[in-house]
Formats: structure tokens, C-alpha cells, sequence
């Protein structure tokens, strides 16, 4: 858990928008949005083991968010690249 913390993406703010000011087209803010869904996706799914049973559905459910925005995004890249 602690390496899926320390590797996210947006470990600070300034890392956070030193990546937004590196993102030029559409496409590599599309791609930059994909790996942040497959990031959260890891980070929820390694969740999942640490909650109480009851507790579970709220972290799937945050998966399956996330597994729809990623499927979206996948799309809009389809559409870009024609």
C-alpha cells in the first residue's frame, strides 16, 4: 500500500502541476487521464483487503467508477486518433 502511495501521480501539488503544464495535446491529456483512472483503480482494488467485509461494496463501487471513466476515456482516444 505504502509504494502504490508513494508511486500515485499526485503526490504533491506541485508535481501535480508540473504534469498539467507538461500535457501540449489532447492526446497526452487523455493519456495523462487514463493512467490517473488505472492508478486510483490499483490504489482502490489494494484497498479492497483492507476494509471490513461490510465496508467492501463502497471500495467496489469506487472501482467500478473509476473502470467506466477509464472506459470512456478509451473511447474519446479512439475518436481522437480516428
Amino acid at each position: 500500500m505504502q509504494s502504490l502511495v508513494e508511486t500515485h501521480l499526485f503526490r504533491d501539488r506541485e508535481g501535480a502541476n508540473r504534469l498539467v503544464e507538461e500535457t501540449k495535446t489532447e492526446k497526452e491529456v487523455l493519456n495523462l487521464a487514463v493512467r490517473l483512472e488505472k492508478d486510483s483503480i490499483l490504489f482502490f482494488k489494494s484497498l479492497s483487503g483492507m476494509v471490513k467485509p461490510e465496508k467492501r461494496k463502497i471500495i467496489e463501487d469506487l472501482i467500478a467508477q473509476e473502470e467506466l471513466h477509464l472506459s470512456k476515456l478509451a473511447q474519446l482516444r479512439r475518436e481522437i486518433e480516428g
